[in-house]
């Protein structure tokens, strides 16, 4: 079973270590949308599917939505995780709807708590 997590992570890259411990415990190939260097790729050969994203602005990033709205997902194995300063798993509902409208079959989803350090102005 050939696996691939595809995920978007820029604050703290919580989610980045998140993705790379999911990787390295089902030895997933692994793609990073906030390098601008990643090569094009073919889902074609993976059995399952990983989606993960940070929170930002109370949703997950719009990069991710973008790249899911040309893939061909139809009867693929997905999952979906988060990270954020609270962990709500609510945040995930969006990206599993329009997964799911896509054909893709989802198995799973989870949020986990980020750590969140506050770098705008004092008061």
């Amino acid at each position: 079973m050939k696996s691939l997590i595809i995920y978007y992570s820029k604050y703290n890259n919580n989610t980045e270590k998140v993705a790379k411990a999911i990787a390295d415990k089902i030895n997933a190939d692994l793609i990073n949308l906030n390098n601008p260097d990643r090569a094009d790729f073919d889902i074609g050969n993976y059995s399952i599917i990983g989606f993960g994203s940070g929170v930002y602005n109370e949703s997950l990033s719009p990069t991710l939505f973008n790249l899911i709205e040309i893939l061909n997902l139809k009867e693929k194995n997905v999952f979906v995780f988060s990270t954020s300063c609270v962990g709500f798993k609510l945040y995930n509902k969006k990206l599993i709807k329009i997964l799911v409208s896509k054909g893709a079959i989802c198995k799973g989803s989870f949020a986990c708590k980020g750590s969140f350090i506050f770098k705008g102005n004092k008061i």
